[in-house]
């Protein structure tokens, strides 16, 4: 029985002896002018205590009977695969993950449950993947670069089949370099360092670029409720509607680090900036409404971070660990929600959410499957 049931407990008992007491002196008074029957005032009296008692009975079985919520089941390495050369780039999606095979110039389709390949796409130089707006998004280069030249692929999902390329140029022609790929908001954002572009998923068309200047490059970018963020070197948060390409106002990312290469994350209506600093890079908290520092952190990132099921998940090389760690973040206090040791020294490539499992790619050519 718990402290607050009992409290509760006690109080009620004293309620109704209290109320039992100022019946009981109004009946006297009555009675001092017309006694009551004595079977009357005993079955009043009867009354009261069967009616403590049924509250007594109901309050305990509302304490003890109700079941506790069971804690989730710890996160776990649960397999590691090795589907191909050296992995890049990953993404979840119908059912599949996604996964970039840079070595092989190939987008494996891979099930999720029997870890089998079950499609083969071929993708040059190595890719940006993304899954939305009814498709599979790949953007490849002629050349291996990280600075991705295009064309964007769609590929429908139904068929694994390319069903369309798309030049990656402004509206008004001029080639444009891709980073990556952010579906969301029925359209889909091209996030490249000198600004965005957006296209029309029902066309196929590239409709707006939005050309940032100021000569600083946009490392990464976030969409939450209604609006796209976008990081800028020059630590800038810049804030876009995700419907129209209007910029509605910046405020200032508080970091102190580098973010030449630096991540922007939106979990659970938190927006989260990492630093790309050697050593120690800064991860803060910050809320999108206020521009108010939630929390911050130091840590030892190891490769690309993703949220998932409202956590941020890091890859980090904590002192305390050998081999690399994958640390989930709570969005709202910076407090440590899960760690998953790896147990062994790699190249993070890439970190996505498969399904219920997050999927770590390395550039070893292993796909760490972490769940339940």
């Amino acid at each position: 029985m718990t402290e607050d049931f009992v409290s509760r407990l006690r109080l009620q008992i004293r309620e109704a002896a209290e109320r039992e007491e100022r019946r009981q002196g109004l009946t006297g008074r009555i009675a001092a002018a017309r006694p009551l029957p004595p079977r009357l005032a005993s079955d009043r009296v009867v009354s009261a205590l069967i009616v403590v008692l049924i509250l007594v009975a109901a309050v305990y079985a509302l304490a003890t009977l109700r079941p506790e919520p069971a804690a989730p089941p710890p996160w776990k390495v649960i397999t590691r695969l090795a589907p191909g050369g050296s992995l890049g780039a990953i993404a979840g999606g119908f059912g599949s993950a996604w996964v970039d095979d840079t070595t092989r110039g190939q987008l494996l389709r891979i099930d999720p449950r029997s870890h089998t390949i079950t499609a083969r796409i071929a993708v040059r130089g190595s890719a940006a993947v993304s899954v939305g707006a009814g498709a599979v998004w790949v953007v490849e280069s002629s050349r291996p670069a990280y600075e991705l030249t295009g064309p964007l692929l769609r590929i429908d999902a139904r068929t694994n089949h390319v069903v369309a390329r798309i030049a990656l140029r402004t509206p008004d022609g001029r080639p444009f370099r891709a980073w990556y790929v952010r579906p969301g908001h029925g359209v889909i954002w091209i996030l490249g360092p000198d600004g965005v572009l957006r296209l029309d998923p029902r066309t196929n068309h590239i409709t707006k670029a939005i050309a940032l200047g100021a000569g600083y490059e946009i490392p990464d970018a976030a969409l939450t409720g209604g609006d796209l963020w976008l990081l800028r070197a020059d630590r800038r948060l810049l804030r876009v509607d995700a419907a129209t390409g209007r910029q509605k106002h910046s405020l200032r990312a508080p970091v102190t680090g580098a973010l030449q290469t630096g991540e922007l994350r939106a979990v659970d209506n938190t927006l989260i900036v990492a630093t790309d600093d050697e050593g120690a890079d800064e991860i803060v908290g910050v809320d999108p409404t206020t521009g108010h520092t939630l929390w911050r952190k130091l840590m030892r990132r190891a490769g690309p971070s993703a949220a998932a099921d409202g956590v941020l998940w890091v890859p980090t090389t904590e002192a305390h660990h050998t081999g690399v760690t994958l640390v989930g973040i709570d969005p709202h206090t910076g407090a440590i929600r899960a760690r998953v040791l790896v147990d062994r020294e790699f190249g993070a490539a890439a970190l996505s959410q498969v399904g219920p499992q997050l999927w770590l790619t390395t550039t070893a050519g292993q796909a760490i499957v972490i769940g339940h």
